[in-house]
């Protein structure tokens, strides 16, 4: 039994004498780092907003979300248009984890008229109901008012016939408890 374990130390002497004194292959240099140049497109990180609406060009090639398309056709469904456009709202979540960034109206249309990372235009840029300010209005003409509870909860506020917010005619989804 010594005499393995005096070979083995012995091995493993001869093995540090040789990887000591014996030259080793010395590495090149590596060169210095060069500036690396990449130019991306400015895409909003998730769930954020950028300010500026993107060009028609930029946007995915794929159709607004049919609920988008005939929002605001049938005016017998005035009072469940906050509703369907939680239902749009929902799909956007489902989409990219969370609601579109922002509690005014037009930055929440600016995500979902395309300008979100996906570029995914999920409603209609040049929607009869979109003012020039980027406002999607309610069968009222004011704009729909968005208060995000959570970040998976959104309540969405029509100020009703009456276009007064906080009063009784207001259509409320989810209704207040």
């Amino acid at each position: 039994m010594k005499r393995a374990l005096l070979a083995v130390a012995s091995l493993f002497l001869l093995g540090g004498i040789v990887w000591y004194f014996f030259p080793r292959e010395k590495a090149e240099p590596l060169p210095p780092p060069q500036p690396v140049s990449i130019t991306r497109p400015a895409v909003p990180t998730r769930g954020a907003v950028a300010t500026v609406p993107l060009e028609e060009a930029a946007l995915a090639q794929e159709p607004s979300h049919p609920m988008a398309v005939s929002f605001g056709k049938d005016p017998a469904l005035a009072t469940r248009e906050p509703a369907l456009l939680l239902e749009i709202l929902e799909f956007y979540r489902q989409e990219f984890g969370t609601f579109p960034a922002g509690q005014e109206n037009a930055d929440i249309m600016n995500a979902l008229t395309g300008n979100n990372p996906r570029r995914l235009p999920i409603f209609p840029r040049k929607h009869p109901r979109m003012d020039a300010s980027g406002n999607l209005l309610d069968a009222w003409g004011k704009p729909f008012v968005f208060h995000p509870l959570s970040s998976q909860h959104l309540e969405v506020m029509s100020c009703g016939p009456d276009g007064k917010i906080f009063t009784t005619d207001d259509i409320r989804v989810p209704p207040p408890r």
